[in-house]
């Protein structure tokens, strides 16, 4: 699970992102979850975990929160994320700027685990969003989904305003960090997988997989 490239981690489903919003269900008990890549230097996973590669990657000390949302929600905060990126003038993926400056904002694209999703980031920003669903089924956007997130991003933070004011379902007060660490003591050994449930496509010869 280690970073080798924080920008490739953006573009395609990855062992860390995966297992960190595993984590988030297991514990939450909800089957849709998100979480982000906080920062570029986040170093990933060694084959053999310490408490500070957990907090060498999850460095905020964020709670976990199950709110309510609807589908149109979900698409609304993919094309929020989908945001993120930019075509250069060479066809190089880019970030946006909007992400970048003044501050560093690379904790406000999100991953998800739950759902099935392609973002086509050569469309423009606000309709990049070309698969959603569940299952193998289209989501509905007037269907309400129970979904895992850190308490951040479930107040509206980082202009996630789609999930301001929602029911709150579970509160989990314990820092992610601990319950990373406590998931890890549990299970001892943890595979790393990958399940292709989403990715970012910006080349002619990318495929929309329906």
């Amino acid at each position: 699970m280690l970073v080798e490239d924080a920008h490739q981690i953006r573009l395609g489903d990855n062992a860390l992102i995966e297992f960190i919003n595993k984590v988030q269900m297991k514990v939450s008990g909800a089957e849709i979850s998100n979480t982000a890549l906080f920062h570029n230097n986040s170093p990933g996973f060694p084959a053999n975990v310490t408490m500070r590669d957990i907090v060498s990657n999850y460095i905020y000390p964020n709670t976990l929160k199950v709110i309510i949302i609807t589908g149109r929600d979900i698409k609304d905060a993919l094309e929020r994320s989908a945001s993120y990126f930019m075509i250069g003038e060479g066809g190089e993926v880019e970030v946006n700027p909007s992400f970048t400056t003044p501050k560093p904002q690379h904790y406000n694209y999100d991953m998800w685990e739950g759902i099935e999703y392609i973002l086509d980031i050569r469309r423009p920003i606000g309709e990049r969003v070309v698969k959603l669903a569940r299952n193998g089924q289209e989501i509905d956007v007037d269907q309400e989904f129970e979904v895992v997130m850190n308490n951040y991003r479930a107040g509206g933070g980082g202009d996630y305003a789609m999930y301001r004011d929602k029911p709150v379902v579970k509160d989990i007060p314990m820092d992610m960090s601990e319950l990373i660490a406590n998931y890890i003591l549990e299970e001892k050994a943890i595979e790393a997988t990958i399940n292709r449930n989403w990715k970012v496509i910006w080349k002619e010869e990318d495929k929309v997989d329906r």
